[in-house]
């Protein structure tokens, strides 16, 4: 799922989000991926119990190595996914 946010109407600086759910035995692991400006990435891994880790990136390339090598990583770990919404 993809959403862009604005600060509010009169800022020019919109946040773009991207995510995906993982599942494994019940529990749900997030991986986020956040636009912050132009040429500023971050990626977030929200673990079951809330434990979070962020890492910065300055281009989209580099997000996007490091994004596949913890998705592999944690299809590895047995999480299954990415999942997206039931409605």
């Amino acid at each position: 799922m993809k959403t862009c946010l604005k600060a509010d109407a009169t800022d020019a600086e919109t946040i773009c989000e991207m995510f995906w759910w993982f599942e494994r035995k019940g529990e749900l692991l997030r991986v986020e991926v956040l636009e912050i400006s132009h040429q500023q990435y971050e990626l977030r891994v929200i673990a079951a119990d809330g434990a979070e880790s962020t890492e910065s990136f300055s281009n989209a390339q580099d997000l996007a190595k490091r994004q596949d090598e913890v998705v592999q990583t944690i299809s590895k770990d047995g999480w299954s996914g990415p999942h997206g919404w039931i409605i």
